[in-house]
């Protein structure tokens, strides 16, 4: 059985969430689910390795967690934006750390056309 560090643990959480968010926005819905998931544990939680919370991480998610936070706060026609916003964020990050799941994280992207109405 594989194990995770805390943080690789959140960040599945965070993707697994970001699937249903993703569906939901697409979808149109009047009421988005709620994130189970505290995200400010992203710059405490305990990582594989610790090099991977230097440099610009925690600005990085702090982007992130600004993104997520506005898809829920802003109207429905800007949340395809928004949300697309935070999935750039996760891209930027990954792309100078722990690389391995961007190209499962683009397949998160909401076509602009996708404006639900």
């Amino acid at each position: 059985m594989r194990t995770y560090s805390e943080l690789s643990g959140l960040m599945l959480g965070v993707q697994t969430y970001q699937k249903i968010l993703r569906d939901s926005v697409r979808s149109g819905a009047y009421q988005l689910p709620d994130n189970p998931m505290d995200l400010e544990r992203m710059h405490s939680a305990e990582a594989t390795d610790s090099r991977e919370l230097e440099g610009n991480y925690h600005e990085l998610a702090d982007r992130f967690i600004q993104w997520s936070d506005s898809v829920h706060s802003t109207t429905k026609t800007r949340r395809i934006e928004a949300f697309n916003k935070s999935i750039d964020a996760c891209i930027q990050c990954h792309s100078s750390r722990c690389p391995g799941p961007i190209s499962s994280i683009r397949k998160l992207y909401l076509p602009v056309s996708d404006s639900a109405s």
